[in-house]
């Protein structure tokens, strides 16, 4: 097996499937490699920061965490990057999108894929954590199954004892098949020297580890190329907002997580008394961006590749911290705009005929209402008001609020602050009455916050902690005021 480094970045998530390797063999397996533990959701969204020619899934969490969404996967293809996957929960999730993208490896894969094996409990497994090499707690399916065809192939085992075995291996738990359940089922089931053969092929030998060796090799020998045909890419993402919201919510600063984009510019909706203005012309342009889809307008790749690079050096902050396809949809909003523009002659008659989209009536702006910005992607938004000035002072104020407030709750054992406290204080700042703020804070932006990322009662707290809690070095109320002096009069990228 070839030891060469891959010629880009690539990312690798693995764990207990390469537990138990002797240090120095697994150093030389992962060699060139940028290592991480297992993918769960919102991993891959993280690493396409990082903008990396290719991500290989090995091991994945799917019982204590979230497991790995499809959509993040495909993302990462859209995005150009190739995407590799075998062992475990790699091999799983290449059977399910092999036909859109994803390259799988190894007989696992193939037993997917061909519809041999077909539970996601023939990969699940539990593992001890990093510190213990994550050490597998259970056995998983897939590899008594591995033990005891190679037993059968040797005539050691007869085809009916070990298809009893892996049913009654089946019939437990994937959470209860641990080492000394298993070797009670085969004492049970198979003869007694079968069984001690199986028992020590598993203790010394792994298909999991086979196939996550022949995976990485793949990987290496892969050249960066385009993963799917231009035609599938802006569609299969689509569902996909809220997923960005939380999983694109990445640091400027590893060091500093809490200061995120998303995080950021919702601190700078809730202070900047410009904000609901940035957003009604946020909005007009994804209105109009879409408006130029339904007219059937088209942007040149061209044009797009023009606005990006344009982006780019117009905000590098915004292009550093996003991964590409995000700023190429960006410039690709901002041309289908001009487009809608150029159609209508100006902003007024584009909005206006906006009317037969199947907007829902309001009274006053239709664009400010709060009904439209609630059927608008909330990550539209966010996207479009990082390419402005105001993200540089929001990510410099974001690292001495959240701090502050996450000190507060390890003080405070978890306390909240009450919904009454924190609407009457932010009925001062934003000049509006207590039972208004939730509708003030849609007119602003601040989704109230579904689960996936934080709305604006989490941001309200944090900013009323920050306040309360600022130390004289924690320079809060000089990053405050960059802020509020910051003028986004300027801010649209596509004027």
């Amino acid at each position: 097996m070839t030891t060469h480094p891959p010629d880009g970045k690539v990312i690798v998530f693995v764990g207990p499937c390469l537990a138990g390797l002797r240090a120095q063999r697994r150093r030389r397996l992962l060699r060139g490699f940028e290592v991480r533990p297992p993918v769960a959701r919102g991993d891959v969204l993280c690493a396409l920061c990082q903008r990396p020619d290719g991500i290989v899934i090995l091991d994945g969490y799917y019982y204590t965490r979230p497991s790995i969404p499809h959509k993040e996967l495909l993302y990462a293809i859209e995005s150009g990057v190739q995407v590799y996957g075998g062992a475990s929960m790699g091999a799983l999730r290449a059977a399910e999108l092999a036909d859109l993208g994803m390259r799988g490896v190894g007989r696992i894969f193939e037993a997917y894929r061909d519809g041999t094996l077909d539970g996601d409990d023939e990969v699940a497994m539990l593992h001890a954590s990093a510190d213990d090499d994550y050490r597998a707690v259970t056995v998983a399916s897939v590899e008594l199954r591995h033990g005891l065809e190679r037993l059968g192939r040797r005539g050691h085992l007869q085809a009916a004892s070990a298809e009893a075995l892996i049913t009654a291996l089946r019939g437990v738990s994937f959470d209860q098949r641990t080492p000394e359940r298993l070797r009670e089922l085969a004492a049970e089931l198979l003869p007694a020297a079968a069984a001690d053969r199986l028992l020590a092929m598993l203790r010394r030998s792994s298909l999991k580890r086979r196939d996550a060796m022949l995976t990485l090799d793949a990987a290496r020998r892969a050249r960066k190329q385009p993963s799917v045909a231009v035609c599938q890419r802006r569609s299969t993402t689509l569902y996909f907002d809220y997923f960005r919201l939380w999983g694109l919510s990445v640091p400027l600063d590893q060091a500093l997580a809490e200061s995120t984009l998303h995080r950021a510019l919702y601190l700078a909706l809730a202070l900047h008394p410009d904000a609901r203005e940035l957003v009604r012309q946020s909005r007009a342009r994804f209105l109009l961006a879409w408006l130029a889809t339904q007219l059937g307008l088209e942007a040149t790749e061209r044009a797009v590749a023009l606005r990006q690079r344009q982006l780019c050096r117009r905000w590098p902050t915004a292009c550093a911290l996003l991964p590409e396809l995000e700023v190429e949809q960006e410039a690709r909003q901002g041309a289908l705009q001009q487009l809608a523009l150029g159609h209508f002659g100006d902003q007024a008659c584009a909005l206006q005929a906006l009317g037969v989209g199947g907007l829902p009536d309001a009274p006053g702006d239709p664009v400010a209402s709060i009904d439209v910005q609630r059927i608008l992607p909330p990550w539209a938004l966010v996207r479009t008001l990082a390419f402005t000035p105001l993200l540089p002072p929001a990510l410099e104020l974001a690292q001495r609020v959240f701090p502050l407030a996450r000190r507060f709750n390890q003080w405070s054992k978890g306390a909240k602050v009450g919904r009454q406290q924190l609407a009457a204080e932010t009925a001062k700042l934003w000049g509006c009455q207590a039972d208004e703020v939730e509708a003030e804070g849609l007119r602003r932006g601040l989704l109230l916050g579904d689960g996936f990322a934080e709305g604006l009662w989490e941001i309200l707290e944090a900013l009323l902690l920050a306040d309360r809690l600022r130390p004289p070095v924690s320079g809060y109320a000089e990053a405050r005021g960059a802020l509020l002096a910051c003028d986004p009069s300027t801010a649209s990228a596509h004027t």
